[in-house]
């Protein structure tokens, strides 16, 4: 795994990466917790001879954490997948202080105009399709994972 900034593609050193396998009953198996080296990268091979930290039939939810960056998660299962897979996450960690002090989100919260309605599966232009539910769903999992901010919602053209 490789964690970088999302901002400057600088690797990111010294980040908490957990690593929980949870059954099909909801239940958690196990959990591994590693620190990224001064590359940014972790590799979760074996736990000792023939102790793997990825198995079969499990569902992994991968949470990486540093200080100045928002929470990343991300979720992945092994079900019905080929013996010795390789997987590559690859983690781009946004930071939570820029050089103006603010976070920038891209998600798009549209509303039908002069309704208090979203505006769900619309085209906003012919390449970006606008899905204001989703985007809620994305800014309220922001804030659930990194309750010490808070979000300003802006109208970005005047009336």
């Amino acid at each position: 795994m490789e964690v970088t900034n999302s901002e400057t593609g600088d690797p990111v050193p010294g980040a908490t990466v957990k690593v929980t396998a949870i059954d099909t009953s909801g239940g958690i198996r196990d959990e591994f917790v590693q620190t990224t080296d001064i590359d940014g990268t972790i590799l979760f091979n074996e736990i000792s001879k023939g102790k793997r930290y990825i198995e079969h039939d499990l569902i992994y939810e991968v949470e990486c954490q540093k200080d100045s960056f928002l929470v990343r998660k991300s979720k992945f299962s092994t079900f019905n997948l080929e013996d010795n897979k390789t997987f590559y996450d690859p983690f781009e960690v946004q930071p939570t202080i820029t050089a103006t002090g603010e976070i920038k989100i891209k998600e798009q919260i549209l509303f039908v105009f002069n309704k208090a309605e979203l505006l769900v599966d619309t085209l906003e232009t012919t390449l970006n399709k606008v899905n204001s539910k989703d985007s809620l769903e994305v800014l309220y999992n922001i804030l659930i994972d990194n309750p010490k901010i808070s979000i300003e919602l802006q109208c970005p053209f005047r009336l």
